[in-house]
């Protein structure tokens, strides 16, 4: 209880120092003029836009669940959209815990079963973005140093190579481990074991170029949001500038912070709009509705599926403490 307490303290005072280096300074009456003159078509094609990087996303995950049976894609965007909900409302980003048991009941799985799926997702997310970004770089100057960009790679493949080392044993042991794991009993002992027959579910993965081309399709309508909110702002950028601030966002939110990634989103999008030239009270505008294109429909429609599958707030802290 504690450490929760300290990690979400760190989470608040993270958020507040971001949206204080972003507003600082920021003069009112300028800020509200931008908000005023947005141009709500660019603005609500941003929102459809999010909306499409989440069904693009369940389509995707849809490939990795197939070891386990043929799911619809609107029922596991579903779950998706339900788990991303969770994300801009609470504490802690259960949305990767709430997704798998939302999901589960809209496709008739235990959540635990779809957990490894999951992280396999998400670190599929990882590593494309690193290849995304890379690719990128050869386009577009990034206002990063190449000793820092040099850093990132490595860090990566650092990661990428962990990563396959701990998926090469437990494949090698998931004979030992079924066998250690069918003596547990209980609660605990349960859940693991379906955790276990969902990575032995992953080790039989189909399509693996459509998961390529979902991954990098994903990161590329993720970006057309950006450039539809610098379109609603009227801010004289490329379109292939709107993908640093893309690159920029996604680095910032995996920093911990409070729910919905306030403050740290708002201070790197702030951060970057100076670096590439955009006044701060046209930038701190700009980071004000790109949160907001991303936060009304998730919150919405996800909000709407959560209640759907019968979930309430209270079976989230049961979920937390299992």
């Amino acid at each position: 209880m504690k450490h929760r307490f300290l990690r979400l303290s760190l989470s608040i005072l993270l958020s507040l120092a971001g949206l204080y280096f972003a507003f600082r300074g920021v003069r009112w009456e300028y800020f509200l003029d931008e908000l005023r003159s947005v141009n709500l078509v660019w603005y609500f094609s941003g929102m459809l836009g999010m909306i499409l990087v989440l069904l693009v996303r369940a389509a995707r995950w849809r490939i990795f669940l197939l070891p386990m049976g043929r799911f619809r894609v609107y029922d596991l965007f579903k779950g998706t959209i339900s788990g991303f909900f969770t994300n801009y409302v609470l504490p802690f980003r259960m949305g990767e815990v709430v997704r798998a048991y939302t999901s589960g009941k809209f496709i008739g799985k235990k959540g635990a079963l779809l957990l490894p799926s999951i992280i396999i997702e998400r670190f599929t997310d990882g590593v494309s973005f690193f290849f995304f970004v890379v690719v990128f770089s050869l386009f577009v100057e990034l206002p990063i140093t190449d000793k820092q960009l040099l850093i990132v790679r490595i860090g990566l493949i650092v990661l990428l190579a962990v990563f396959g080392i701990v998926l090469f044993v437990y494949y090698r042991l998931r004979h030992r481990i079924s066998i250690f794991l069918e003596k547990k009993k209980g609660r605990v002992g349960n859940f693991l074991e379906d955790l276990h027959h969902g990575m032995l579910a992953l080790f039989d993965l189909r399509h693996p170029f459509r998961i390529i081309f979902y991954s990098f399709f994903l990161w590329f309508v993720t970006g057309l949001t950006y450039w539809a909110g610098i379109k609603a702002c009227h801010i004289e950028l490329s379109f292939v500038q709107s993908y640093i601030l893309m690159v920029t966002a996604m680095i910032a939110i995996a920093i911990p912070a409070a729910p919905g990634f306030v403050g740290t989103f708002h201070a790197a999008m702030v951060g970057a709009l100076i670096l590439l030239g955009i006044d701060k009270n046209t930038a701190a505008s700009y980071a004000f509705l790109q949160h907001i294109i991303g936060l009304i429909p998730i919150c919405t429609v996800g909000f709407v599926y959560f209640l759907r599958a019968n979930m309430h707030f209270k079976d989230l802290k049961t979920m937390n403490d299992k």
